[in-house]
């Protein structure tokens, strides 16, 4: 019994010790605990023996996670280990826990030991507690003197930059974020003609950052002695400027040309950097690259490139120029239109024959009036459904099956949608201002709706299944009528008053034409290959009809016509 008693009593002693000595580093004195898991880590560490190391520095944080100099020495544990993922993470979520001064440098210095300046000075730009803002802000590196002041100017310059004693700084002259490898400034940054932005800021010692300094100067208007690079360019301005091949030229010579063709055989493009001044520039099957030199070109008016490709980049720098509202880009091998999503003062853009298939770009061209896309691979209108001053849209030779997105556009005069996948026409009542619709080649079966447009003189509805044009009657301004390769059966019943001058209703089933009698403008008539027409005889009342063509019908007989000197074109398929 004693003995056991002896067990027992031995047994409740050590718990009593284990629950002591528990209750002693991990509650009473959590901060000795930390200092042993800290001695270990530091141990470890000085071994070589990271991964030790930092499980020591991770339980010795988890003690006391809302300790600064914890967090920050497991930090710098990190990213000595190259860690910069955890280290980051660490000093974060201290942070979270309680900012302080110290934690905002140590990860402020996390971010600029990896060049995330960008990191690093939003940190620092958005400190919320006031108190602590205050005493960054009086930490932090000022921002860089920048001599001369940003401004315009009409001579090249070269820009400096000054800091603290020191301090050290980063100049982007790209208008982007500098960063420490690229972009370390050690001598004056000569700008160039034309827009220059540049982004700087200040690195201290200890690794804070100053706010970031953005500058921009704008070079033009410099008076220089002109050196051409391509001969066909020297030519061509020299022919402008009416001067012989001895006579130096100055930059502001070349002011005075206002519209330029670029030369067939031009190579290189940087001349055009000299003509300052240019409204009207056109470029025509030429396979020069690099058309930055265009960038420049502040009172550039009109645009027109054909037969050259353009790439992206040079898309982008396009839809820069501030004043451009005439925009043609035909056959230029573009397959984007995302570069000129700035160009919002374009009244006419032509991208005819490229293969864009995205349009997005141009949802914001609010003044856009005339636009060409035929020959793309446009399969959406809908980015075009806002451009209430649209009034002639070509997008011929598409992908296109729904043409809804335009039917809000009633300022439209002229809609072509030839050679598309488009069914329905429900909604084109909506276009009262309409006169020239084409859409050769698509599926329509049913073009009735084209009846409220009455404003319409030309109808090109060729290559479709439509059987059914009895809703065109109402056209009286209508000049031009096409719908030939059909199964329409009957004509129109036209009012007198119809200014009908051309029909082309051939390979159809028409029988008879007794509805175009006395038409006033009729002037000339296509049935070819209407199987079962038989006569002409209603065409001899069309006061200054001239040409009919009936090759493969029943017509025998046109005497009637003939008569009046009518030619008629006619191969009867029955004698």
């Amino acid at each position: 019994m004693k003995k056991a008693l002896r067990i027992i009593l031995a047994v409740a002693l050590a718990l009593v010790i284990v629950i002591f000595t528990a209750w002693y580093f991990f509650v009473f004195d959590r901060a000795f605990t930390r200092d042993l898991l800290l001695q270990g880590a530091r141990f470890f560490e000085d071994k070589g023996n990271l991964k030790v190391s930092a499980w020591f520095y991770d339980r010795a944080y988890d003690m006391v996670s809302d300790n600064d100099a914890v967090a920050i020495e497991l930090a710098q544990q990190y990213r000595d280990d190259g860690n910069y993922t955890k280290a980051e993470y660490v000093l974060s979520h201290a942070l979270e826990e309680g900012a302080s001064v110290d934690l905002y440098v140590a990860l402020c210095k996390t971010y600029v030991e990896q060049d995330k300046l960008l990191d690093a000075v939003n940190l620092l730009d958005n400190i919320s507690n006031p108190e602590i803002k205050a005493q960054m802000d009086a930490l932090r590196p000022q921002v860089p003197t920048v001599s001369p002041e940003p401004g315009f100017y009409n001579q090249y310059i070269s820009i400096t930059y000054t800091c603290g004693e020191g301090e050290r700084i980063c100049v982007n002259p790209n208008g982007e974020y500098p960063t420490q490898y690229k972009n370390t400034y050690s001598e004056p940054i000569t700008l160039h003609d034309g827009e220059n932005t540049l982004y700087a800021l200040s690195i201290g010692e200890d690794g804070l950052v100053s706010p970031l300094l953005i500058s921009s100067y704008t070079v033009g208007g410099v008076i220089e002695l002109v050196e051409f690079a391509d001969p066909a360019m020297e030519t061509a301005v020299r022919s402008s400027l009416g001067v012989s091949e001895d006579t130096q030229l100055y930059t502001n010579d070349l002011w005075a040309i206002t519209s330029f063709t670029v030369p067939a055989d031009t190579k290189d493009f940087s001349d055009l950097a000299y003509l300052s001044y240019l409204q009207e520039l056109t470029i025509a099957n030429i396979t020069a690259d690099n058309l930055s030199a265009i960038s420049g070109m502040s009172q550039l008016t009109t645009l027109s490139i054909t037969n050259t490709p353009v790439s992206s980049e040079e898309l982008d720098v396009i839809g820069s120029l501030p004043k451009l509202q005439k925009l043609t880009l035909k056959n230029c091998r573009l397959t984007t239109s995302a570069g000129l999503a700035n160009a919002e003062s374009l009244v006419y853009l032509d991208l005819q024959d490229n293969t864009i298939r995205d349009i997005q770009a141009l949802s914001s061209m609010a003044q856009l009036t005339e636009l060409y896309l035929s020959g793309n691979a446009v399969v959406d209108l809908s980015p075009l459904a806002n451009l209430k001053e649209l009034q002639i849209l070509y997008a011929a030779r598409n992908a296109i099956t729904d043409i809804s997105p335009v039917f809000g556009l009633t300022k439209l005069t002229q809609l072509d949608i030839s050679d598309n996948k488009v069914a329905d026409l429900s909604g084109i009542g909506n276009l009262t201002q309409l006169r020239i619709f084409r859409a050769e080649k698509n599926s329509l079966t049913d073009i009735s709706k084209l009846g409220l447009c009455t404003k319409l003189e030309e109808v090109l509805v060729p290559h479709n299944s439509i059987t059914d044009i009895s809703g065109l009657s109402g056209l009286t301004s209508l000049s031009s009528l096409d719908f030939s390769y059909n199964q329409v059966t009957k004509l129109p019943n036209f009012s007198k008053e119809t200014l009908l001058v051309t029909l082309n209703g051939s390979y159809n089933q028409i029988e008879d034409l007794s509805s175009l009698s006395e038409l006033p403008r009729l002037n000339s008539v296509y049935m070819d290959y209407n199987e079962n027409l038989s006569s002409v005889e209603p065409l001899a009342k069309c006061p200054v009809l001239i040409l009919v063509n009936v090759y493969g019908t029943k017509v025998t007989d046109v005497s009637m016509l003939t008569s009046q000197s009518i030619v008629v074109n006619y191969n009867p398929t029955q004698e």
